[in-house]
């Protein structure tokens, strides 16, 4: 279950978010059983680190993963992942943010 849901912007259209709210619709079905934490943004590129918490809850986690998110925008390029069983947990719309990278 989402406890909290992160606000999702994009520069370069629709298409991110669109992905970004599919992903987290389809984990709202399922319990969370493993919690992994990302620490704040680094301010540059986050893609490397959101993508391998998403390829590790795939890879390591089938049942159910939680992300959790700190505080700050993150900025990502594409995120690709089937299979995810979880949830993505920021720590409020007007604290947690991902953007899309230009």
């Amino acid at each position: 279950m989402i406890k909290s849901v992160s606000q999702i912007s994009s520069r370069n259209g629709w298409s991110c978010v669109l992905s970004l709210l599919i992903v987290l619709f389809s984990a709202a079905a399922f319990g969370s059983t493993y919690t992994i934490q990302i620490g704040a943004p680094n301010g540059a590129n986050d893609t490397l680190v959101l993508q391998g918490a998403l390829d590790e809850c795939v890879n390591y986690h089938p049942a159910g993963c939680e992300i959790r998110l700190s505080a700050g925008m993150y900025l990502s390029g594409p995120l690709t992942t089937t299979n995810f069983h979880g949830s993505i947990v920021g720590k409020g719309m007007d604290a947690t943010v991902i953007d899309a990278l230009p």
